[in-house]
């Protein structure tokens, strides 16, 4: 039951990665699909990543008032059909859209993820898990784009967004079926915005709380960067074919 748990959360906390990498070899197709400029393709990855953030401030609270389950199931169900909206888009408007619902929900299984452990698990068991989780979450960046650019050669570039509803579909099924509730009704607290808006004040008034979460935006920043650059660079620059992106994402 603990190996299925782990495999469980750790492939929910690939949604995001895979979220953010798999569609990178599209990104110039996607362009030409919407007679659109890099700089406004460049958007369905920033306003995505804006979501992701913002909403990963509140997943914890969400999961602390209503349960575990309810609320990552209702954010792998947003994220599936965020996934297949995105697939069927119709204009670069609508990509946009699903992309930032996408943004939105794709946060919550590695956010919630974390705290199941911290519910179930103590001490060496509780940093084993973590390990076993964060290694699996480390492979998915390598993987999505290399995933990503056989998907687009073979089917198109719509095909990288069906398989991201595939793959929610199927993270949805594991979590109904197979995820059980680590967080008793009793154990729970109830939502108030008012409360949550004050914790977080005075959180960013903790100067070295507020040093090491810039220490850890500007490392994730700095992959942003990479990431947001990697099609440009691989296919304008390098002048290789949509399936290359390994030479960048697997070292």
């Amino acid at each position: 039951m603990q190996r299925l748990l782990t495999v469980i959360l750790a492939c929910l906390g690939m949604v995001g990665a895979l979220a953010i990498d798999t569609y990178l070899p599209s990104i110039p197709a996607i362009g030409r699909a919407f007679d659109v400029g890099p700089v406004a393709v460049q958007q369905t990855l920033s306003v995505f990543l804006f979501m992701f953030a913002f909403m990963m401030l509140f997943y914890g609270t969400l999961s602390d008032s209503f349960g575990r389950r309810p609320v990552i199931m209702v954010a792998l169900t947003i994220y599936t059909l965020a996934s297949a909206g995105a697939a069927l888009a119709p204009t670069f408007g609508a990509l946009l859209l699903c992309r930032a619902l996408q943004g939105m929900s794709a946060g919550a299984g590695s956010v919630i993820g974390q705290a199941i452990v911290q519910d179930r698990f103590t001490g060496a068991d509780a940093q084993r898990i973590m390990s076993h989780i964060m290694m699996v979450f480390g492979l998915a960046p390598a993987i999505a784009p290399v995933l990503g650019g056989w998907l687009h050669v073979t089917f198109g570039w719509r095909a990288t967004f069906v398989f991201l509803a595939l793959f929610g579909t199927v993270m949805l099924l594991a979590t109904w079926k197979l995820l059980p509730e680590s967080l008793p009704a009793e154990k729970r607290h109830a939502f108030h915005g008012v409360a949550i808006a004050r914790n977080y004040l005075k959180v960013l008034g903790h100067p070295q709380f507020v040093l090491l979460s810039l220490s850890v935006g500007l490392a994730f920043g700095g992959l942003s960067l990479y990431i947001g650059s990697a099609a440009n660079f691989v296919m304008e620059i390098l002048h290789l074919p949509e399936t290359a992106f390994a030479w960048m994402f697997i070292p």
